[in-house]
């Protein structure tokens, strides 16, 4: 019972993906597996490749990316397996990789990163990634985990205090700003200092 807005109908909605290009359809992805951070639309499958490719111990084809509600915004949330073989790999070393990666392609922070033992993603019957499964797995904390990493556990465990956060933090807008540092007042919001998202 789907129109369009001149009228046209009825489609069928299927939750599909999907763009023309000359006479022929191609269908792209799932609309309930689309990941929007920041107003921007971004394809799982698009941060999936990125992050299997960003270390060795990493196994292809593996790798879910699902967003979460965090603080009333959307948050990217890893699931990948480690190879078999790579168990013994340092597992900072590859949250810092798959961390760069995605930053480097995409401009985009992750709020946790799941590295699953081998052969414990959850795919269909053919194969393929189930992202939406793979998220109630990783709220619900029912995951087969190797080793995790997640922002605001990593914010805990740093080792530079607030004073020092605060001093950074002022030293940095004052050089955006073009002002002694010891000017900016860290209370004042981004906005009102002038500096835009």
């Amino acid at each position: 019972q789907a129109y369009t807005a001149d009228g046209r109908g009825p489609y069928l909605r299927t939750g599909d993906l999907g763009f023309l290009c000359g006479e022929q359809l191609y269908v792209s992805g799932r609309l309930k597996d689309l990941i929007i951070v920041g107003g921007r639309n971004y394809y799982p499958q698009d941060i999936e490749a990125v992050v299997e490719n960003s270390h060795t111990a990493l196994a292809q084809g593996s790798c879910a990316a699902f967003s979460v509600d965090y603080q009333g915004q959307e948050a990217l949330v890893i699931s990948v397996e480690v190879e078999r073989t790579k168990r013994k790999s340092e597992p900072q070393a590859i949250f810092q990789e798959v961390i760069a990666a995605v930053a480097e392609e995409f401009g985009l922070f992750l709020y946790s990163i799941q590295i699953l033992t081998p052969v414990k993603s959850l795919k269909t019957s053919s194969g393929k990634i189930r992202r939406q499964a793979s998220k109630t797995a990783y709220l619900e904390g029912s995951q087969d985990v190797w080793n995790s990493w997640d922002m605001a556990s990593a914010a805990k465990c740093s080792d530079v205090n607030a004073v020092e956060r605060e001093e950074q933090l002022q030293q940095i807008l004052g050089e955006i700003l073009q002002t002694p540092a010891a000017d900016v007042d860290v209370e004042t919001h981004f906005f009102e200092l002038g500096i835009k998202s």
